[in-house]
């Protein structure tokens, strides 16, 4: 009797479901990342512009970084803004009395960060 190879049986339609549906969120995300990576900074402020976002300040040295995030809390008393130019770390807070502030921080290759806060009324 012949020995049949598991690993070469065919696959029925319910895993040859799974499996495409792994590969398209796989692709899927891979495409999000190359296409998220790519923005520059002036198209993210856009973008919170569009939500109902001001810039009240830009900080540091603006140019090409590696990523970025949001700081941003409906419940604190405050944001706090940092920026790293040439090593050197500073910072700025913004209590929340009457706005909401809103953080962005680009991270940049060399360490260096440089920061835009935004802010939408309560």
């Amino acid at each position: 009797m012949q020995e049949i190879d598991k690993h070469c049986l065919p696959l029925s339609s319910l895993t040859k479901i799974r499996v495409m549906k792994k590969i398209f969120v796989l692709a899927f995300s891979m495409l999000w990342l190359a296409v998220g990576c790519s923005q520059d900074s002036r198209s993210i402020v856009e973008d919170c512009k569009d939500e109902g976002w001001r810039v009240e300040g830009e900080f540091g040295q603006e140019g090409p970084f590696k990523s970025h995030s949001h700081l941003k809390s409906e419940r604190a008393k405050a944001v706090e803004v940092f920026w790293i130019t040439r090593g050197q770390r500073n910072t700025k807070r913004y209590p929340q009395n009457s706005k909401f502030y809103l953080a962005i921080h680009f991270y940049k290759e060399d360490g260096d960060v440089f920061a835009v806060v935004m802010s939408k009324n309560k």
